[in-house]
């Protein structure tokens, strides 16, 4: 359940900091802009221009999770800021965050936020107001 104290939207505009003196900041941005496509460690770590298994534990000791938990935290971040912002279905959201199917966001959301994507919207989703042109 969503504590009602927290009715504010949740989405915050600057990235998430990263661990720029580490390195992994280009990492972290080149998987945030591709959020919505599929990444495995081994494309994710060519990118960095390391093996799968340097940069996975390179990643962790930078980050503190591995590559695909932190990669899966970032979508629900990106999935929490859609449903505040945008009238989007879910399953769109679940497209647009780089989830195969709207199951996997549910699951995912639920693990990470403690509820699911639908009731966060309800707290949460700050409706676009049209003006009248008054």
């Amino acid at each position: 359940m969503i504590n009602p104290l927290l009715r504010t939207p949740q989405y915050v505009p600057a990235p998430v900091p990263s661990p720029t003196s580490s390195g992994f900041s280009a990492s972290l941005d080149w998987a945030r802009g591709r959020i919505a496509e599929p990444i495995d460690v081994a494309t994710w770590a060519r990118a960095a221009g390391q093996s799968p298994r340097s940069f996975a534990r390179h990643f962790r000791a930078a980050v503190g999770s591995t590559p695909l938990q932190w990669l899966a935290a970032e979508r629900v971040r990106r999935a929490r800021e859609l449903l505040e912002t945008t009238d989007l279905p879910v399953e769109a959201v679940a497209a647009h965050c780089g989830f195969a199917t709207a199951a996997g966001l549910r699951r995912h959301f639920g693990r990470h936020v403690g509820t699911t994507p639908h009731a966060y919207r309800r707290t949460f989703h700050e409706p676009v107001h049209e003006t009248d042109g008054r």
